[in-house]
């Protein structure tokens, strides 16, 4: 798949896909629901293309929201996106980044996959008229920004520009320590109105395809066709998902327990799932990022 324009049928699909390859995090589905229609509807039809595609001298950036999926919740899906078709913060903090880097952005690639924080550079990409890489730097969901494939390749978080709700613009021009970016962005979301976004990873496209997993988004969407091919033949999408990833099932169950915490810009889902002869697993898992 060398390009592609995403259409309405393909939603659907891709946050199926999304959803599962997320992992639990990358932001819940509807989000990404509401963010494609409103892009349908607006007449923006996102465009991906293949890692191998991009020239070697083009300037690709990646970035995305920041705050806590509670505090996404308590603002409202759709007051959020009718927001950002009057201020996309997102959008905002590319052009600061073109500012520092001196030059226009070619591509962007998503930090991870899930049901909002790739549904929104898809949207970023729409907005500013270019392709989203189908790749990302995880393979999957992450709690924080220097948790990546391009970190392990050499390519540097800063400068990471980030803008939060209030329209505050603090710009990371360098950090000692990797973790220090993404440590500084949630306390600016924190007490900028929970709510930002931020842009990083300014790389070549040399780099890019070095250092980015490839073709994630479109092996979403092909994963999302299948689960929701077999729901509709009336078998096991869960044995699906599995032949289509590769995968073996380890465990089958149900969620028992749910117990919730909100700390830090985090949000912590610790399930307790039980199963065949009274099975039980405690799986904590963290909720989107703030890049989350």
């Amino acid at each position: 798949m060398a390009r592609y324009t995403f259409r309405p049928e393909d939603t659907e699909p891709l946050l199926e896909g999304l959803a599962i390859l997320g992992t639990g995090g990358g932001g819940a589905p509807e989000w990404g629901r509401a963010i494609l229609e409103s892009d349908f509807a607006h007449g923006r039809y996102p465009v991906m293309v293949s890692l191998a595609e991009i020239p070697d001298d083009c300037q690709v950036v990646c970035g995305g929201i920041m705050g806590s999926v509670k505090i996404l919740e308590s603002m409202g899906i759709e007051q959020v996106v009718a927001h950002w078709e009057e201020s996309f913060e997102l959008l905002q903090v590319t052009r600061v980044m073109e500012g520092l880097l001196g030059r226009r952005i070619d591509y962007v690639v998503p930090f991870e996959v899930g049901g909002l924080n790739t549904p929104v550079m898809l949207t970023l990409a729409s907005r500013l008229g270019i392709a989203v890489i189908d790749g990302d730097a995880l393979g999957r969901s992450a709690p924080e920004t220097q948790m990546t494939s391009f970190i392990g390749h050499g390519v540097e978080l800063t400068p990471m520009p980030l803008i939060d709700f209030q329209g505050n613009v603090v710009v990371v021009s360098k950090a000692a320590d990797p973790t220090y970016p993404d440590q500084l962005g949630r306390w600016v979301v924190t007490h900028g109105g929970g709510l930002g976004a931020n842009n990083h990873y300014p790389m070549t496209g040399h780099q890019a395809k070095g250092a980015t997993i490839p073709g994630t988004i479109s092996a979403s969407l092909r994963l999302g066709r299948r689960v929701l091919e077999a729901r509709r033949a009336g078998e096991d999408p869960v044995a699906a998902a599995a032949g289509e990833l590769g995968g073996t099932l380890l465990h089958r169950g149900a969620i028992a327990e749910l117990r919730e915490q909100e700390s830090m810009g985090f949000y912590f889902t610790t399930a307790v799932l039980t199963g065949p002869a009274a099975e039980t697993m405690a799986c904590p898992t963290r909720g989107p990022k703030r890049n989350r």
